[in-house]
């Protein structure tokens, strides 16, 4: 099941059950649809199952940990013992479905500075490929000059181009994968890098203040909603602050002491906190608070959109003009 499966099933059992259905007959409606993935049926078949025999609805998800998350899982034994499963999931998919534009927003910012690059090293890498200058002798090339010679081996080596950036971009996705110590060292920096930490910055606390809102208003004890909010951030440098804070309040601390006592919560998150809190109303503040960080994650991403596709395309521009302009006095220096 994918993320947008997730989505959807979660939107659907809720309206059903939100319209006063049964549980059962809410499952069967949606184990009618045949746009559902082979998982996703046998998902409902079981729970179907479960649910006959007197089951809760948190006992069957609970075997598809791969799938369902352990916020997820939290959040419908909440809504059981609350009696409000129904107001719970839609809850849960309003989380979701903000989580997910939130990561699209954040992906689109890239997208464009990406595709130009590709291009760009496709376009290098077919130049230096083909050019038949490229082509010259390494006898006829050994008393060339420097920049000459750079060129006949780039044209020999043409693959390289193209095999070492492939070669880069996945020995730091698999460090990225696999190492929590590399993955916080990687956020560190570009918490600090101009460009990309407001960014970095505002999707973590989007994604803080929105998560420990869903749980408290779903009734779960701020201490609970605090420990699940520590693992929810998407981000390890700020997962671990989270931590600070939730052991900070199981001490005796207030949330809004424990926040401030982080460096990592700018002013707005410690007066929002602290006006929830003074008010009775954090679900609300925190509510009102991650609506603001998605709307400057939005702006941030348009930003840096702007921004870094001109750049990319002036630099690798300039890369291919001087490979050609290169290839070109190449053809005509080469009858040495």
């Amino acid at each position: 099941m994918n993320e947008r499966e997730l989505m959807l099933f979660t939107r659907q059992l809720a309206t059903l059950l939100k319209t006063g259905l049964p549980m059962l007959q809410a499952l069967d409606i949606l184990a009618r649809g045949n746009h559902w993935s082979p998982l996703v049926n046998r998902l409902l078949a079981d729970m179907r199952r479960d649910v006959e025999s007197g089951r809760p609805l948190s006992a069957t998800l609970a075997k598809y940990p791969r799938q369902i998350d352990a916020l997820y899982l939290h959040l419908v034994r909440a809504g059981e013992h609350g009696g409000a499963l129904a107001t719970i999931l839609e809850r849960i998919a309003d989380y979701k479905e903000r989580m997910w534009a939130l990561k699209k927003r954040i992906k689109s910012a890239f997208y464009a500075p990406a595709f130009i690059v590709i291009i760009s090293f496709i376009v290098i890498a077919i130049l230096l490929a083909f050019h038949p200058a490229l082509n010259a002798d390494a006898a006829r090339a050994a008393d060339a000059p420097l920049f000459t010679r750079a060129m006949l081996f780039l044209g020999r080596h043409w693959l390289l181009i193209l095999a070492l950036p492939i070669g880069a971009v996945w020995g730091l996705f698999q460090a990225w994968k696999n190492s929590p110590d590399f993955r916080q060292r990687v956020d560190r920096v570009l918490l600090q890098t101009p460009p990309f930490g407001k960014l970095v910055r505002m999707s973590a606390l989007a994604r803080w203040s929105r998560t420990l809102a869903t749980l408290y208003a779903a009734g779960v004890p701020l201490i609970d909603a605090l420990e699940r909010v520590s693992h929810a951030t998407g981000n390890p440098v700020y997962d671990e602050a989270s931590r600070r804070v939730w052991l900070a309040v199981e001490d005796g601390a207030s949330l809004t002491e424990a926040v401030r006592a982080s460096r990592l919560f700018p002013v707005a998150t410690q007066q929002m906190v602290a006006t929830g809190e003074s008010t009775g109303a954090l679900d609300t503040t925190l509510t009102k608070l991650a609506d603001y960080y998605e709307e400057e994650v939005a702006n941030t991403t348009r930003a840096l959109t702007s921004l870094l596709t001109p750049i990319i395309s002036v630099v690798m521009g300039i890369i291919v003009g001087i490979l050609y302009i290169g290839t070109f006095s190449l053809g005509m220096k080469m009858d040495f």
